[in-house]
């Protein structure tokens, strides 16, 4: 449901007509389940990939995907996946440092991006996560986990010659059919890529 949210808020930014009743109905069946310990219930039945992720990874991908479309009643659970980043998942922090900026809390999204940019590498890979919302791992949770950074990163307003680094390897990854890896690690490849030419 989050993936969908992410989906549909995307359409809408480039013009695709949504209704926005419906975007506020997937978001309120979202801020349902919270636990009410900064988390968010799950269905115990992983039918797919996204049902196998772990409780950090979910939450920050739910967060994330809630703060990416302007909802904001989430500070709990935001403070929750917030000390959880700080156990150093690079998808986790990359995750938590954009929703920290969409959400106005820059000092926390600061503080989580002097220890993300510790884990990218000098090829300008941000390495060092577990698994994404869809159990990617290799190369396209490396492109999955880089896109996001870089996307933090110009949310930051700073660290320019770290972006220039993700965005050469991020280029050079692409593959001959215009692919990044799979397709969530595509989505946000293009949607980093976008955001870093506007």
């Amino acid at each position: 449901t989050a993936y969908g949210l992410m989906q549909f808020n995307d359409m809408k930014k480039v013009g695709g007509k949504v209704d926005q009743e419906m975007l506020d109905r997937t978001a309120k069946w979202l801020m349902d389940r919270k636990d009410g310990k900064g988390g968010f219930s799950r269905n115990g039945r992983a039918l797919d990939y996204f049902g196998r992720a772990s409780e950090e990874v979910t939450n920050a991908y739910i967060i994330y995907s809630l703060s990416e479309a302007g909802y904001t009643d989430i500070k709990k659970e935001f403070t929750a996946a917030y000390e959880s980043a700080k156990k150093g998942d690079a998808y986790v922090m990359a995750l938590v440092a954009n929703s920290a900026y969409n959400l106005n809390e820059k000092a926390k999204g600061d503080a989580l991006m002097s220890d993300l940019l510790k884990k990218q590498n000098k090829d300008g890979i941000f390495a060092g996560a577990a698994h994404s919302i869809t159990f990617s791992t290799g190369q396209s949770l490396d492109i999955e986990t880089t896109s996001l950074a870089m996307m933090a990163i110009m949310k930051s307003k700073n660290y320019t010659g770290e972006l220039m680094s993700s965005v050469k390897w991020l280029m050079s990854a692409r593959n001959g059919y215009g692919a990044f890896g799979n397709t969530q690690g595509t989505i946000l490849a293009l949607k980093a890529l976008t955001e870093f030419a506007k």
